[in-house]
């Protein structure tokens, strides 16, 4: 799957044309949807994502990521997608390195705080996440989550407190939507 993905390189909508086929740099750290390579193409470098798992399983909506990353890229908050084919579960963006912050704790809650509130100014999409939809199947998703008597008690507790929430909750916006 990652050679098929690579081999698309001709259709990625780069600045600059791509002179070679990019190579794979390293595996990035990420969550249990998706692996993230860096990947290179001479000077250049990407980030290649693929589908880990069946997206479609996790209730994930990859066209409407791709919508959001790219009103983010617009807003200057996330790299701009290049190249995005859902049936092969690929996208491409441009790669950001890592910078060592430099903040103290408190500027950095402050930064943080800035850039969510960013994002939640950002256009919404067709896409809404059903909340507890999603947190009940995440708990069925795990075999060693056997509830039973007090930790089940708990557990739908947790459940309609995050009910109440949701109710209680104000107009729609984006967010990250991993529980």
């Amino acid at each position: 799957k990652i050679q098929r993905a690579l081999d698309q390189y001709p259709h990625w909508q780069s600045d600059s044309p791509l002179c070679d086929k990019p190579v794979i740099a390293e595996q990035l750290t990420g969550g249990r949807s998706n692996i993230s390579l860096r990947v290179s193409s001479g000077e250049q470098q990407f980030v290649l994502r693929l589908d880990g798992i069946n997206p479609q399983r996790l209730g994930l909506n990859r066209n409407a990521e791709l919508r959001i990353q790219q009103a983010a890229s617009l807003a200057g908050l996330a790299p701009q997608p290049i190249y995005f084919n859902p049936e092969l579960g690929v996208l491409v963006s441009r790669y950001c390195p890592e910078q060592e912050p430099d903040w103290q704790p408190r500027e950095e809650l402050q930064a943080i705080a800035e850039l969510l509130r960013q994002i939640h100014q950002l256009p919404p999409v067709k896409y809404r996440l059903q909340a507890l939809d999603r947190a009940r199947l995440y708990i069925a998703m795990r075999p060693e989550v056997e509830a039973h008597g007090e930790q089940k008690l708990r557990i739908d507790q947790e459940l309609q407190s995050l009910a109440q929430a949701l109710q209680d909750s104000a107009e729609p916006c984006l967010c990250h939507n991993d529980l």
